[in-house]
């Protein structure tokens, strides 16, 4: 009866240190996220995202296009971008000043999977991912 007891007891402490530990993983992993050089996953164009603690720029095709926003932190999972310019092309459903929220749903190995709303263009889910390249 006792060795059930400590063998149950050992299984319970090994799975919550099992969790504690993922969880802080996955917590540095979005703190890391912050700031760098990002691309999209699973896209056609090439795009290179560069991000500071308030800037956020997407650069199409070696700089055909820019997309430019102002990133703002709300917690380690979710930032809003507020539109500020796009260069070289026609803006479409986002327009300066539009805000385009962003929530990461999950987070490892350099790269997140993310949902997004935006004031006028409406929502994605799905299989969205950025991956960290510096």
């Amino acid at each position: 009866m006792k060795i059930e007891i400590v063998i149950k007891l050992v299984a319970l402490s090994l799975l919550i240190f099992l969790e504690v530990n993922s969880f802080a993983q996955e917590t540095d992993c979005l703190k890391s996220m912050r700031v760098g050089v990002f691309t999209y996953l699973g896209t056609e164009a090439d795009v290179e995202i560069i991000r500071t603690d308030s800037l956020n720029t997407e650069i199409f095709n070696d700089g055909e296009i820019k997309y430019i926003e102002r990133i703002e932190w709300l917690s380690d999972s979710t930032y809003v971008m507020t539109q500020m310019e796009v260069v070289g092309a026609e803006i479409g459903c986002i327009k300066n000043g539009d805000k385009i929220w962003i929530t990461i749903l999950t987070c490892e190995n350099d790269q997140y999977t993310y949902k997004w709303t935006s004031e006028n263009c409406g929502s994605g889910t799905g299989n969205h991912t950025i991956k960290k390249i510096e």
